[in-house]
């Protein structure tokens, strides 16, 4: 019983154990290796997964104060806290963007498509004028409440009845995105909650951070590898037609 709750009380405590700089040189690992597969293989989902990996890194990186890049940003540091709404505000539009682009939304269902476009790119229209506004006017508290009061509950909404929109598409990759995305959505509202609520447990936002990472970067290459499947098929049939014509083409010689 000692020994459990022992292991909690270290848990609790994700700067301390080295948690946060596991998970931060994870995501930024993961960030740089997927930003350059986007240029070898030209799919979007790649660009959209590195840029979503590379802002969480960024709200996550300084947390522990020992960790190397956190020694050589001190000075930006401050800055850069003033930013944490907008930052978290953003990573959730590039999720959508990357989402609708890794299942093949348009192609599966054109008319959420439409909707998660439309959606997105207004949040990231009001995103870019309430940080300005707050930068101008010298208050955050203008992006905080329109975040933590407009934007969260709406994409929350969404997110939610996104995860069916999802699971009835006819992607063969749908398992990755709706169970990375709703393991996230569940544990990290519990972790929110047990912060609010005077039990801080951080580590499960960590922890399931890096499972949804890790599950989107599965599900990328379970679906280069059917585009590699699909590709090589038809070239084979392409081939197989190819000696079909050549034999027709000796006999009517």
């Amino acid at each position: 019983m000692l020994v459990s709750v022992k292991i909690l009380d270290e848990l609790a405590n994700p700067i301390d154990n080295g948690i946060v700089v596991f998970v931060s040189g994870f995501l930024f690992i993961l960030s740089v290796y997927h930003f350059f597969l986007y240029f070898q293989h030209k799919d979007k989902s790649y660009l959209y997964y590195s840029l979503y990996a590379f802002l969480v890194f960024i709200y996550t990186y300084h947390r522990d104060e020992n960790f190397i890049l956190t020694k050589h940003s001190e000075s930006f540091l401050p800055f850069l806290k003033l930013f944490y709404d907008p930052i978290k505000w953003l990573y959730s539009i590039i999720y959508l963007y990357f989402a609708i682009s890794f299942i093949e939304l348009e192609r599966y269902n054109p008319k959420w498509n439409k909707i998660v476009i439309k959606y997105a790119n207004y949040a990231l229209v009001i995103l870019i004028f309430s940080t300005l506004l707050s930068i101008l006017m010298k208050n955050f508290k203008i992006v905080e409440y329109l975040y933590n009061f407009v934007f969260l509950p709406s994409i929350l909404m969404l997110s939610v009845y996104l995860l069916y929109v999802f699971w009835e598409t006819e992607s063969p990759v749908k398992k990755y995105l709706v169970i990375g995305s709703g393991t996230f959505l569940v544990l990290s509202g519990f972790s929110h909650l047990l912060t609010y609520t005077g039990h801080p447990f951080r580590v499960i936002f960590y922890f399931v951070i890096t499972f949804e990472i890790i599950l989107f970067a599965l599900g990328l290459g379970k679906k280069q590898k059917i585009i590699l499947e699909e590709k090589n098929k038809w070239q084979a049939m392409i081939i197989d037609q190819h000696e079909e014509n050549l034999k027709i083409k000796d006999l009517l010689a």
